[in-house]
């Protein structure tokens, strides 16, 4: 998570001001998203296309003539363990212009409540409309098809856990087709839907956008900030515990509405939901786009220089081969903590050694006080295949 933001804001995300742009689907497009990575693909060009349309008309540039800049991370995930694929595209906020043999940056204003609006309206009617050319979807009346579904027939236990996953149900077990355990209160009233459920953020039979965060030319660390927040692992482990009867309880980031702030899983329920959450193999998560590209001709006048001290003044040793950080440069990137420098005199300390020998590193954790002996690990067993119920 922290590695993959320093890489995009040292040596991906040009010094302009981005936005980060958040789009949601309906129930079942969130079911042929995860089952088809194509059709996922797909969905993703044609709201970058709409993007660029509106980057390009704004900045008053024929879309022919500009290029966009911006970096998607696809989330599977949402907040209760629930599988939510859904886009977090970071995007510049203005469009790049030829200039002869150089790129120039035509910057645009924040978009207006209006416009975030009117961008979701028409990302909404692309990807019905293609998902009606495709046989998924029938506009007329308003239905999705699934008398077809080669995922169901090629895993079928997978594709219930994905469909009970995105309605927050159970596909498993004594309690299959079940609504996931909550614990709460009911609030004393609810929030109805609107067309403008916030600043820059627009809901529309189940699509939403939102377009309110956003990070100027000289906020690299807010940037850096938002790269780690979209690059975030699906589950927060500090907010899993264990209870005395053995299940699992999840704190929620936010309440729901209606009160309920934990959710409550068996073991094996909890597995369940981790199984939806994992990508299909061969499906790339960080896609980039426009002069970001990989094969992008501008890509090197855009992309940051690659330095070898970050901005902390650590070496990030970074080659050109390979975007890793050194364990002791990412220590001080993310917690400000200097292995490099001793806290006693604050002189710089070097790795002189690497010791191996059993002996001497037990002699080493002794004095210092510390367990010798690794903690004891559980002897493998086999699952309890008869709470699948099949």
């Amino acid at each position: 998570m922290a590695e993959t933001a320093a890489h995009l804001v040292d040596h991906v995300l040009p010094h302009v001001g981005v936005r980060q742009w958040v789009l949601s689907f309906p129930l079942p497009i969130r079911y042929l998203l995860l089952s088809n990575a194509k059709l996922k693909r797909k969905m993703l060009s044609l709201t970058m296309k709409v993007l660029h349309s509106y980057l390009s008309k704004k900045a008053k540039v024929k879309k022919k003539h500009s290029e966009i800049g911006a970096v998607t991370l696809i989330q599977h995930f949402g907040g209760s363990v629930n599988a939510n694929p859904h886009f977090h595209m970071i995007v510049c906020d203005g469009v790049y212009v030829e200039n002869g043999n150089e790129l120039k940056f035509v910057e645009v204003d924040p978009p207006t409540d209006e416009e975030v609006k009117a961008i979701l309206v028409q990302i909404s009617k692309q990807v019905l409309y293609y998902l009606s050319q495709k046989g998924y979807y029938t506009i007329d009346e308003n239905l999705f098809n699934w008398e077809e579904d080669p995922f169901l027939e090629e895993e079928p236990t997978l594709a219930s856990c994905l469909g009970a996953s995105i309605r927050y149900r159970i596909a498993l077990g004594e309690r299959a087709g079940e609504q996931v355990r909550r614990l709460g209160y009911m609030a004393e009233c609810l929030f109805e839907e609107a067309n403008l459920s916030g600043s820059r953020c627009a809901e529309l039979g189940g699509f939403s956008l939102h377009a309110d965060v956003a990070a100027k030319a000289n906020e690299r660390e807010k940037l850096e900030t938002i790269c780690r927040y979209v690059s975030r692992p699906p589950v927060a482990t500090e907010r899993l515990t264990e209870r005395p009867n053995g299940e699992l309880l999840y704190k929620l980031k936010k309440k729901y509405h209606d009160g309920t702030e934990f959710l409550i899983f068996s073991k094996m329920e909890f597995l369940e939901k981790l199984s939806a959450l994992v990508p299909k193999p061969n499906t790339h998560l960080t896609i980039y786009h426009g002069v970001l590209a990989p094969h992008s001709k501008w890509r090197r006048q855009v992309v940051p220089k690659k330095n070898q001290e970050d901005k902390n003044g650590g070496d990030t040793s970074t080659t050109s081969r390979t975007r890793r950080m050194s364990w002791a440069a990412l220590l001080k990137r993310v917690f400000n903590i200097d292995v490099k420098t001793c806290p006693h005199c604050q002189g710089e300390m070097k790795v002189i050694s690497a010791i191996l020998d059993k002996e001497t590193i037990t002699k080493i954790l002794t004095h210092l006080g510390l367990p010798t002996e690794p903690p004891p690990i559980a002897p493998a067993r086999s699952p309890p295949q008869q709470d699948f119920g099949f």
